[in-house]
């Protein structure tokens, strides 16, 4: 029978054992189950169950306090699929749904309740996935979901620490681009020049849009009078049909994107293509306003460019990469060339330039011949200005006489295109000098540059 104490929380009930002392702590309600949480234990002396529950108070209060719970292992997977499914993308939420209900659920672990699984029953599935010829990503997936189902039990207090965490997961290799030569881009293109995907390939070359991005492109999307692409829309495919999502990967790949005029050139041809084969299929059109399209105006199957792509390798006589490597010569072309890494993250969608120092930093060495040459020149100057200063003037520039919008006139140089493209970097002329003799903004005169730059450095006998 139970018999109060004067102290809160402590309870003295007599048996066959004898006396013991009742230790009982408030937790709330529980989130997952709805039910009221507390937890209990017998102590033989009063004041051992109230040291007891004064541990408790001070776990509680910050928030590492573990309740005596019977929810299972399968409980936690489906309650933090369904908090994690919210605001996910669809393929997202196909790729957890996948992974917990195929591989998770079906699993031993799932039954166990979560406070008494342990890290070596985890490590046992693990190598069970090995011994069953489970592939590399997949592995990795379950470790991943498992541990985040497991840090949210953590979280509620179910568990004092997240076991999965102390498992050995090999994780695979991240998969390093290979970006084609200038030379290999040239013989690509020259065999792709009479495929039906042709304009896909070149915009791919000429601006690093990902797949989804150019798949799901619209006319819409792209400002013809200012050369502007831009990036809104992307198509995706999952249960076996295409899903156009008015998102990107992330916030930074909602971009806009300059056009070169030579990419602008192909593109008002594939309209004007795409216009006959409209009206060719009448009412069985397909209006979607999407770039590139198949015969009735729908999405290209992904598979399908897969297979093209993979034959214009083999016919052109190059190494087989993938088709996001297109992306990846672009970027890899543009670092290489010096274009500044803030131009080249907004330009190719990422969020942080830094994120390009990780990906691209096997191109770096290279670029110390850039920063030599820079360092050469600016000694060398500096050797012109001291032995100018002793008499001799050896190496001294004399200053270009400048026309009236201050543009030099040498030779070379007389036409403003010939400026902007030319031999003749930012660092001599401002984009507000620029801007202002052809009325435009500083900031358009910025992009158009670089778009101009960027062509002349992928396509040389095309962009100039």
């Amino acid at each position: 029978m139970g018999q109060g104490s004067r102290y809160e929380g402590i309870e003295r009930r007599e048996g066959k054992k004898g006396v013991r002392w009742v230790a009982r702590l408030e937790l709330g309600i529980d989130p997952l189950t709805g039910k009221r949480r507390q937890r209990e234990q017998a102590f033989g002396t009063e004041q051992e169950a109230r040291r007891a529950r004064a541990v408790w108070v001070a776990e509680r209060e910050h928030g590492t306090v573990v309740t005596i719970s019977r929810i299972t292992v399968r409980e936690i997977l489906l309650a933090w699929l369904d908090r994690h499914m919210q605001g996910k993308a669809p393929l997202t939420i196909v790729s957890y749904q996948a992974t917990v209900h195929k591989h998770l659920l079906p699993s031993s672990l799932s039954r166990l309740p979560v406070q008494r699984l342990t890290a070596g029953q985890v490590q046992a599935y693990y190598n069970q996935l090995i011994a069953q010829g489970t592939g590399q990503r997949t592995r990795e997936l379950v470790h991943l979901r498992l541990c985040q189902a497991l840090d949210m039990a953590v979280e509620l207090g179910h568990v004092g620490q997240n076991v999965a965490r102390r498992c050995a997961v090999n994780m695979a290799q991240s998969t390093v681009g290979r970006a084609l030569s200038q030379e290999q881009v040239a013989a690509f293109l020259a065999v792709a020049a009479h495929d039906t995907y042709h304009p896909i390939w070149h915009l791919a070359l000429a601006t690093g849009l990902r797949r989804g991005e150019l798949l799901g492109l619209r006319w819409s999307d792209i400002d013809f009078g200012l050369g502007l692409l831009h990036v809104r829309q992307t198509l995706v495919w999952y249960d076996r049909r295409p899903h156009l999502q008015e998102r990107t990967k992330s916030a930074a790949g909602r971009r806009m994107v300059q056009l070169d005029p030579t990419t602008m050139r192909l593109l008002l041809l594939r309209q004007g293509e795409q216009e006959a084969t409209r009206h060719a299929a009448g009412s069985r059109w397909n209006d979607l306003d999407l770039v590139f399209s198949v015969a009735n105006g729908g999405p290209i199957g992904p598979n399908n460019l897969h297979r093209s792509f993979k034959q214009l390798l083999m016919q052109a006589g190059l190494p087989n990469i993938r088709l996001h490597d297109l992306r990846h010569t672009h970027i890899t072309h543009l670092v290489g060339h010096g274009v500044p890494l803030p131009m080249v993250a907004e330009r190719g969608g990422y969020a942080d330039p830094s994120t390009l120092l990780d990906v691209y930093s096997h191109i770096l060495p290279s670029m110390q011949e850039l920063a030599v040459e820079a360092a050469a020149r600016l000694t060398s100057w500096a050797s012109a200005e001291e032995d100018g200063a002793g008499g001799q003037m050896v190496g001294k520039k004399q200053k270009p006489a400048r026309g009236r919008a201050g543009f030099q006139r040498a030779g070379d140089r007389a036409r403003t295109d010939d400026i902007l493209l030319g031999k003749q970097t930012l660092c001599q002329l401002s984009y507000t000098r620029i801007a202002l003799a052809r009325g435009v903004s500083p900031n358009l005169m910025r992009k158009y540059y670089h778009a101009r730059q960027f062509a002349a450095i992928l396509f040389p006998p095309l962009g100039r």
